[in-house]
């Protein structure tokens, strides 16, 4: 996923360097996403969670490999970045 200037004006309001974006980015590639224990797209997440939420989830598993995040249904989406991610 290609972040827009919105998105990375967001992540960096919410604390993270500017220097952390392009490895937040490239883990939106890698990122296993599953909601209930089903994989789910991240179009999908973002449809379920908001792009703000996604983008809050990617910074933190993109540096400590997992998120997650309630849907307004109190619903999981876990967010892993996977071990190949730290080569």
């Amino acid at each position: 996923m290609k972040f827009t200037e919105a998105d990375k004006a967001y992540l960096i309001r919410i604390g993270n360097g500017e220097q952390h974006l392009p490895q937040i980015e490239e883990a939106t590639q890698v990122v296993r996403l599953t909601k209930n224990g089903r994989k789910i797209s991240s179009k999908r997440a973002i449809e379920e969670i908001g792009r703000n939420e996604f983008l809050s989830a990617m910074s933190r598993c993109a540096y400590h490999q997992t998120a997650s995040r309630r849907t307004p249904t109190e619903e999981t989406i876990e967010f892993v970045v996977p071990d190949s991610f730290w080569k």
